[in-house]
């Protein structure tokens, strides 16, 4: 019986391996772009296992981190180009007023909505804008919040 396990386990992981998400695809930078995004906040598996046995999430040196950062701005800028991720630049009234509503854009739990990121800039002439990143079924919710936040 554990032998039939193993093989089905070995025949499981293959399939995975020959019908995986076609490297360049949309479905493919989701994939990484998830894993990575895992990785750095400390959701992955063995994170939440050690935490759940009282070990803490494993130290990470900061090259790795930087590797880190660099693979998840890779796989962004590609599901952007793919139309999966949609960016709006919203200009605002409120100035720094905003901050909150930027922290929550940026407080979404990442295991449940790794897309939504929210960015203050500032335009020329001392005004402001909240760029927002997510999918295009989220973004317009996302929009809505910035303007009522800003007061339009």
């Amino acid at each position: 019986m554990a032998v039939a396990f193993v093989d089905a386990i070995a025949i499981a992981v293959a399939l995975a391996i020959i019908f995986g998400p076609v490297k360049g695809s949309t479905q493919f930078h989701q994939r990484e772009y998830v894993a990575a995004i895992n990785k750095l906040h400390g959701y992955t598996y063995v994170d939440r296992l050690r935490r759940a046995i009282g070990l803490g999430i494993r130290p990470m040196d900061e090259d790795k981190k930087a590797a880190l950062h660099e693979e998840t701005r890779k796989h962004r800028k590609a599901l952007l180009e793919t139309g999966f991720l949609v960016e709006r630049d919203i200009p605002i009234n409120s100035g720094m007023k905003i901050i909150p509503t930027v922290i929550q854009l940026n407080s979404q739990p990442k295991f449940t909505d790794p897309y939504t990121t929210g960015t203050l800039k500032t335009r020329p002439g001392g005004m402001f804008a909240v760029v927002v990143v997510s999918t295009t079924n989220d973004v317009a919710k996302w929009e809505d919040v910035v303007r009522k936040a800003d007061g339009q």
